[in-house]
């Protein structure tokens, strides 16, 4: 392994430990020699700006950043950097993954959660989690794997240009299968069980089979979930660099989790302060340590299994400091593995998918899609105030100077549904999904509750883009329609929730009402002639009516006759009971004619009804 860290990948460090911790501790960083990563303004197309410069793209970000990355030479850098519309170039780096009822589930008693409703009959927890690392088996029997939605972000042919991720997904490593099982393992009685049982799986493949991938693989990882953003709740990452510095890593997750996606990474297996690790040391990242345990209870009794470690303690090999958030159980632990298998391995990589597990049980009761880095923070203190206890409670743990800064970060606990209670509530998280349907001189609004800050919403509060207050709903109440509007006229609205800790920053939504363009008539043309003199008959257009199969009777319609000789009629005419009006034109010379109606019922059509030959006559 670190033969694999000092070769031209900068390896990404899969944070789970299969080989002696030895051989991670003292594995430097190393930037990757003529690859880099480009950054550009939001507003530049990475493609035809890359085209512009005579440089081919490896990969293309669109969504959680603007830019590629390629090979280039110096000259092609240092150009690249004085132009205005790039925001920065670094060089690409290397990351690694970090590496029965599993002692795991029991230690944070997942299996007592009535969410998660191990050994009962709830159906799979209603979220999605996305698994970015060396894939997911995707035939394990053990898994709910949303094969349609799991993709490959990397592609090792020379030169080739990967805009986007293709599908596929598939673990040919093992790592990613473990912690996939970890997250949502199936309660079927066989084999083992996640946190959050049956949970829709994703895999986003960014590492290959020696769990290494450069930096602009997961970037293009992360610009995939971001723009599926609506669909995925939180993201598992069990990997990261020590040393490493990739400022497009941090700005692609800090706009994926304005995006509403929750990241939960690993603190790192170099027992060192996760401070010099990434992502671990990102804010907007939830960051665990491994902790120890044997038996899956408390105590400190349970005897060592496959690492010498004492049981109940801060794992030997975890990373810690003030970045890490919560602590979790990451040694010798029992999960899925690739080719429908089951394996046992210990490392930070292996405590972060239960504090990921945790947090799709969370939203699940709790759903929420924070659309700012400070709304990300308050998701994770409340997640953290219900779904965590002190190292000090009946259930906590002991650090045996393994944690070597003294912050004694608390422990995930999901038993019997959490702590029930927010300690420190807050005002609620902006209204979610907020849509705005515009018809005619009306618009209709709608909306989907936020989390409620741990105290109960009482009322959403509807204002106009001058902020005047045009409605106050009750708790239950997700729609307000506008009435009495201009057409043709922008209306801009703020939607909040309130309880009593405050009211919450205001989702936005703007859109434009408008008359009804095509009501749903079908019309059928006829023509007939009668009379005439100078060899020129009378031309009879007859127009049926109807809607879903039914006469429109005593409805005004107006028309536009016309011929290809350049001549056009105008008539208006009105509709019997058998949903029938018929136009006359005197003395119509012999051409093609091509009937259009204008309005129906005074409303004009936009595009107009026409028919759909060009009709000779006589």
């Amino acid at each position: 392994m670190s033969n694999m860290k000092t070769s031209i990948f900068f390896s990404i460090m899969v944070f789970a430990l299969m080989v002696p911790l030895s051989s991670f501790a003292h594995a430097q960083p190393n930037v990757v020699p003529g690859k880099y990563i480009v950054i550009l303004n939001d507003d530049v197309s990475p493609m035809e700006f890359a085209n512009s410069k005579g440089a081919v793209p490896e990969f293309v970000y669109e969504h959680a950043v603007k830019g590629f990355s390629a090979q280039l030479s110096p000259v092609q850098v240092k150009e690249l950097a004085q132009d205005s519309r790039v925001k920065y170039v670094e060089q690409d780096q290397i990351a690694h993954i970090f590496q029965t009822l599993p002692f795991g589930i029991d230690r944070i008693d997942a299996d007592s959660n009535s969410l998660s409703d191990i050994g009962g009959t709830n159906g799979p927890v209603g979220t999605t989690v996305v698994i970015m690392d060396t894939g997911i088996d995707l035939d394990h029997s053990d898994l709910n794997v949303n094969s349609a939605k799991s993709v490959t972000c990397f592609d090792k042919s020379p030169r080739k240009n990967l805009q986007e991720c293709k599908p596929g997904g598939d673990d040919d490593n093992g790592h990613g299968t473990h912690v996939a099982g970890t997250v949502g393992a199936i309660d079927d009685g066989n084999g083992v069980v996640g946190v959050a049982p049956g949970v829709d799986l994703w895999s986003v493949k960014v590492l290959d089979n020696r769990g290494s991938g450069y930096f602009s693989w997961i970037i293009l990882g992360v610009d995939y979930v971001t723009a599926n953003a609506a669909d995925v709740d939180v993201v598992n990452m069990s990997l990261g660099c020590g040393g490493c510095t990739v400022q497009a890593f941090e700005d692609a997750i800090n706009a994926s989790v304005e995006s509403g996606v929750t990241y939960v990474v690993a603190a790192g297996n170099s027992a060192t302060n996760a401070q010099n690790t990434i992502p671990a040391s990102y804010d907007s990242v939830i960051t665990v340590s491994a902790l120890a345990d044997f038996d899956g209870t408390y105590g400190g009794q349970g005897s060592p299994t496959c690492r010498s470690d004492v049981d109940d303690t801060f794992a030997n090999f975890s990373n810690y400091g003030s970045v890490v958030d919560v602590i979790a159980p990451g040694v010798c632990i029992e999960s899925t593995w690739k080719d429908g298998g089951y394996n046992t391995i210990s490392g930070t990589s292996m405590a972060t998918p239960h504090v990921a597990g945790a947090m799709a049980l969370y939203l699940s009761e709790f759903p929420s899609k924070p659309t700012s880095l400070g709304e990300a923070e308050t998701l994770k203190n409340n997640f953290l105030t219900l779904y965590s206890i002190s190292d000090t409670d009946e259930k906590g743990y002991t650090h045996d100077g393994n944690d070597e800064d003294g912050i004694r970060e608390p422990l995930l606990y999901v038993g019997g549904d959490g702590n029930q209670e927010i300690s420190d509530p807050t005002k609620p998280a902006a209204p979610r999904n907020l849509q705005a349907e515009a018809g005619d001189m009306e618009i209709t609004l709608t909306w989907d509750a936020p989390f409620d800050g741990g105290e109960p919403i009482g009322n959403y509060h509807v204002y106009n883009g001058s902020d005047t207050l045009l409605a106050s709903l009750e708790k239950d109440e997700f729609t307000f329609i506008h009435t009495g509007l201009n057409n043709g006229q922008e209306y801009s609205y703020k939607v909040t929730a309130e309880n009593i800790k405050g009211e919450s920053e205001p989702s936005l939504v703007s859109t434009t009402p408008s008359a009804t363009s095509d009501p749903e008539y079908d019309a059928t043309f006829t023509y007939t002639g009668e009379g005439g003199k100078n060899a020129d008959k009378h031309l009879i257009v007859t127009i049926h009516l109807t809607d879903a199969g039914s006469n429109i009777s005593g409805t005004t319609v107006e028309i536009t006759l016309s011929n290809n000789q350049n001549d056009s009629w105008n008539g208006s005419g009105t509709t019997g009971g058998d949903g029938k009006v018929s136009f006359t034109k005197k003395n119509a010379s012999t051409a093609c004619y091509t009937t259009s109606v204008i309005s129906i019922a005074g409303v004009t059509l936009d595009p107009h009804i026409v028919e759909d030959s060009c009709t000779p006559w006589p």
